[in-house]
């Protein structure tokens, strides 16, 4: 975490208008480290952008489980009305002009929206980060699960999905795991072609998708906000 890339995303979020008919809002969630001057910092940046939910674990990419359904949890429970929930990472851009009024118009019925890694391999490299013991699973392909960096889940599910991850933790990985989880609640990942991700690599290159990895690098993350703010303002 930079706070120059963080001040970027607040911009970018808080200059976003609401779309005609719809509203959103967004929040980030953000767990705690064993640096108390960066805790200090977060703390910080709660109080001067007033969109930061704090969850109470250690944030480390093997716990990014934990936090998500955390934060699910914390949302679920709060005394506000929404009908969906749109998780994404923080290097993501979604064009939520498009998006927003798609899902409303064609996706209603569909309770986990995402594209869909429809049948995933099971990695045994110890060196890869996705490495999964074969003694604890002996099968050859994951179920199939959503692409981590962003998906939407229908707010009358959320309560089934925390609970079902409480007595059900598999594997410390976030999109692996809600597969696991949807299957178990024979919950069907339909596939949604244009939350594919687009890896930024010039201007004009992801006109299809609504979901763009743009640069970590400051400059580069700047110049492509900028440059798709019509589709998300």
């Amino acid at each position: 975490r930079t706070y120059g890339k963080n001040k970027i995303i607040h911009n970018y979020f808080q200059n976003q208008n609401l779309i005609r008919n719809y509203s959103h809002c967004y929040i980030f969630s953000i767990g705690y480290t064993n640096d108390e001057k960066l805790n200090q910092q977060i703390d910080h940046e709660s109080i001067i952008y007033e969109d930061i939910l704090k969850v109470p674990l250690i944030d480390t990419y093997y716990y990014l489980p934990h936090k998500v359904m955390a934060t699910f949890y914390i949302l679920n429970n709060l005394n506000k009305k929404f009908d969906y929930l749109l998780k994404m990472d923080d290097d993501i851009l979604i064009k939520t002009k498009q998006l927003i009024p798609a899902i409303y118009k064609d996706h209603q019925d569909r309770q986990f929206i995402s594209y869909v890694n429809a049948k995933p391999l099971i990695t045994r490299d110890k060196k890869n980060k996705y490495y999964s013991i074969y003694e604890k699973h002996k099968d050859t392909y994951h179920f199939p699960y959503p692409e981590k960096s962003a998906y939407i889940v229908r707010r009358d599910i959320i309560s089934n999905i925390t609970s079902r991850f409480i007595s059900k933790q598999i594997f410390p990985f976030e999109d692996v795991t809600i597969g696991y989880i949807l299957k178990d609640l024979n919950i069907e990942i339909k596939n949604y072609q244009q939350m594919q991700i687009c890896l930024e690599m010039g201007y004009n290159q992801c006109d299809y998708p609504y979901v763009i990895m743009i640069h970590r690098f400051l400059k580069n993350r700047e110049k492509y906000i900028n440059f798709y703010k019509d589709d998300y303002s």
